[in-house]
């Protein structure tokens, strides 16, 4: 990735993996970090049921205001959990409001088979998408990804 690029990092984060990864990832760039916070609660058992079943279904969550203009960046990587094979209400919310510049994917699961469906982003605004598993992220053993990350940019 040449200097000149502008970077955004965008996460959404229920219970601080994909906040981890962001953070060290927006260092590692120098870039701008924003974290969605969603209007919903998905904390307990409930939440984490309601969420995944927003994000089986496609559906989108309202986030609070963000004051931003993605005009001014040449990459948005965009942050978040694998909910029901599918990204977070939140982030789905995000990509559909705001227009994109190139982005690219970190998504954070349990399971590196598990199939990623219907991302909101025109496939050929894509650079790339990587998936992390939790248990590294949890280990402190998610940094090689990471800069395998890095070098697909």
């Amino acid at each position: 990735m040449s200097k000149h690029d502008n970077v955004l990092v965008v996460f959404f984060s229920r219970t601080g993996h994909t906040k981890t990864v962001a953070k060290a990832l927006a260092k590692k760039l120098d870039a701008n970090l924003i974290e969605l916070l969603d209007k919903k609660s998905y904390k307990g058992i409930l939440g984490f049921i309601k969420g995944g079943y927003m994000a089986y279904r496609k559906k989108s969550s309202p986030i609070e205001k963000l004051d931003i203009s993605l005009a001014n960046y040449d990459l948005v990587i965009l942050c978040s959990p694998l909910w029901a094979g599918s990204i977070t209400p939140a982030i789905r919310f995000f990509c559909n409001k705001y227009p994109l510049p190139q982005t690219a994917w970190l998504i954070t699961c349990g399971d590196l088979t598990a199939s990623v469906a219907h991302l909101p982003t025109p496939e050929n605004n894509i650079r790339t998408i990587i998936k992390i598993k939790d248990k590294d992220i949890s280990n402190n053993q998610y940094k090689n990804s990471l800069d395998e990350f890095l070098a697909m940019l």
